[in-house]
């Protein structure tokens, strides 16, 4: 009488995790399919802030200085100090 109830259990616990993947799998098939991929590369409004007060001043409402590069980062293109390297002066 064990043996078939651990039969038993076996079988309902091996049903449940089929079940389980199944609805993984649809509800991230779901997701995938309301992913949007949106594409950053291009020319960009920057402005180096090392003093940390470009939030303060509201520099999200201002024209910016300078532009950058994306994909890229700022010792790519020249903006800031490069560490243990040269220092770079912001182009105007």
């Amino acid at each position: 009488m064990f043996k078939n109830q651990k039969n038993k259990f076996m079988r309902t616990a091996l049903l449940g995790f089929i079940v389980l993947l199944i609805l993984t799998g649809s509800c991230c098939q779901a997701y995938k399919e309301h992913i949007e991929i949106l594409d950053l590369s291009g020319i960009w409004n920057f402005q180096l802030d090392p003093d940390n007060v470009g939030i303060e001043g509201k520099w999200f409402n201002k024209q910016l200085s300078d532009s950058i590069r994306l994909p890229g980062t700022t010792d790519e293109n020249k903006k800031g100090i490069l560490l243990g390297r040269e220092k770079f002066q912001a182009s105007s």
